[in-house]
């Protein structure tokens, strides 16, 4: 039994140009989809499943990028320990306690000039995390 309602001009002009856009034959067609999707949303819409996939693939991009300068700084700072850092007599022990914070400065500032010799987008990606933390 048809069901006749009214809507506005722009509406019908934002439902026409959604059915030549998707290749809708006919408005009944369209508003049987719209009102299938409301009462039932399909999961699998293309544009919603790229968009997702999309976010998913950038977020595990960067996370991947984020990941590789982690292991990279962590690589460094084992190399420089190692390579600098001899055994503390006892009696200097509470003195290099102290004196913790103006090594690890010293190491990371060694690090930074190390990124010069890789690629940009590392400086920007440690730039970006040190600028939002």
């Amino acid at each position: 039994m048809p069901k006749p309602f009214r809507i506005s001009r722009e509406l019908d002009k934002q439902v026409e140009a959604y059915c030549l856009k998707h290749k809708i034959q006919n408005r009944s067609a369209f508003y049987r989809f719209a009102i299938s999707q409301v009462l039932k949303p399909e999961i699998e819409d293309p544009d919603l499943v790229f968009a997702s996939l999309k976010q998913l693939h950038d977020k595990m991009n960067s996370i991947e990028k984020q990941q590789e300068i982690l292991f990279s700084f962590m690589s460094f700072l084992a190399r420089y320990f190692l390579s600098y850092h001899a055994e503390i007599p006892e009696e200097l022990k509470e003195s290099a306690a102290s004196s913790a914070m103006e090594r690890y400065d010293k190491v990371f500032k060694s690090f930074q000039a190390n990124l010069k010799n890789t690629p940009s987008m590392f400086e920007s990606l440690l730039a970006d995390f040190f600028e939002t933390h």
